[in-house]
């Protein structure tokens, strides 16, 4: 991935328009926002965090497996490689990802270390990120002895899709490894421009992901790519027609109703009649009558309102079907595909079913910062395929590591993690 050492104060609004920049927006450091870094550093209430989006995964995956797997020699559980610098900003990087646990294996640049700012100003946060030395990531290092080593240890292999934008040799390296070894290569699309602007290189890696996850914006990019959405439009007109054309086939069985059932019907079709006739005089003297209908009325119009939306669930579907039968290297696994949408249900394709898992409600005043939510989703969801469990502990695991995530201050592992695995 593309390790940032991430630098998070607490600013007034005056420092923001110092350098122009908004509460709640993201954007790549220019020059003119280089001293930002310089400056920050010595704020009193600086915090230095381990960032980047798979690094933050996989410290979420470390944080859920801490208390459940139990290291027996050096090799230990999770670990991370990337490109940082021979600097300082590259010495405390190390220091904060280790804290929690994970293993690094970082390649060591000329370049400085990359670094995102993140400036807050009233509970929004304002990212500059300077990506230097996480952009000089080498193939050559993936290809050394000790990686080499390491990874015939390692079962599930997960990247994000910004690091195809540094080293798309080394991930189309890794999915390689997996398939000749039938181990899991999990892929996140991470943003909508990387399958926009890199989709070659995306090309060359999905015949190897067998667990694929993005978000609303990013999977609406991918099927715009893909060019499916009008196959899957016309494959639910199909079903539509043929939805249509059994209701149809059923008709003529339900006319054929004998004589007696006919009259049976009537019958009780009159008594109720009756019944409704009496209920209706009664309430006509109940005073009360109005009161009790109004009352009642929003009750009976939720009760009615559909759990989901059926015409959605069938389109993710199709299109999640579809993406999970592009061709595919190692044929020893389905892909699986995730879609995530912020507190609506989580879509999930596996095993050739459609699956939907409601995200358990977070009121807003529980909501500290919503930043790096995605990535610890993910990782939770990794540490379920790590220690092997089926799809539904995976994706309670990831719920709970995004919703723990969402109620503290920046990507941080702070407390024990209380997870009761089932």
């Amino acid at each position: 991935g593309n390790p940032l050492l991430d630098i998070s104060v607490t600013v007034d609004q005056s420092y923001l328009d110092k350098y122009n920049k908004k509460a709640g927006e993201a954007s790549l450091a220019t020059e003119i926002d280089l001293p930002i870094y310089g400056e920050i550093v010595t704020f009193p209430d600086v915090v230095y965090t381990a960032g980047g989006a798979t690094q933050n995964s996989v410290r979420g995956a470390q944080w859920m497996l801490s208390e459940q797997v139990k290291e027996e020699d050096d090799i230990g559980v999770t670990h991370y490689i990337g490109s940082i610098g021979s600097d300082e900003n590259g010495r405390k990087l190390k220091e904060v990802a280790e804290s929690d646990g994970m293993k690094t294996h970082y390649h060591i640049s000329t370049i400085r270390t990359g670094c995102c700012a993140s400036l807050i100003v009233n509970h929004e946060r304002c990212l500059i990120a300077d990506l230097g030395a996480a952009n000089d990531y080498q193939h050559s290092h993936f290809e050394s002895a000790s990686i080499q080593s390491l990874i015939q240890h390692i079962d599930v292999f997960y990247s994000a899709g910004f690091f195809l934008t540094v080293s798309p040799q080394t991930v189309v390296e890794i999915g390689k490894f997996c398939a000749q070894h039938n181990k899991i290569l999990a892929w996140g699309v991470a943003a909508p421009f990387i399958v926009e602007f890199f989709w070659e290189r995306v090309k060359d890696v999905l015949p190897y992901v067998d667990y694929l996850v993005a978000n609303e914006t990013e999977a609406e990019a991918l099927i715009k790519k893909l060019e499916i959405k009008e196959e899957v439009k016309q494959i639910q007109e199909q079903q539509e027609q043929k939805e249509q054309s059994q209701k149809a086939q059923q008709e003529p069985e339900q006319k054929d109703q004998s004589k007696e059932q006919r009259e049976q019907s009537q019958k009780e079709q009159k008594e109720q009649s009756k019944e409704q006739r009496e209920q209706s005089q009664k309430e006509q003297n109940d005073p009360q009558k109005e009161q009790k209908e109004q009352k009642e009325q929003p009750q009976k119009e939720q009760q009615e309102q559909p759990k989901t939306d059926s015409n959605r669930d069938n389109y993710f579907q199709n299109v999640m079907k579809k993406i999970s039968e592009l061709p595919k290297i190692n044929n020893k696994r389905s892909r699986t595909v995730i879609f995530t949408n912020g507190s609506s249900p989580v879509q999930i394709y596996d095993n050739g079913k459609y699956y939907t898992f409601d995200v358990p409600p977070l009121s807003s005043g529980d909501i500290v910062d919503t930043n790096g939510a995605g990535d610890a989703f993910f990782g939770g969801f990794l540490s379920g395929l790590v220690l092997g469990k089926p799809l539904q502990e995976c994706v309670r695991a990831a719920l709970y590591t995004s919703r723990y995530i969402l109620q503290v201050s920046g990507t941080q592992y702070k407390t024990k993690c209380n997870f009761e695995w089932i």
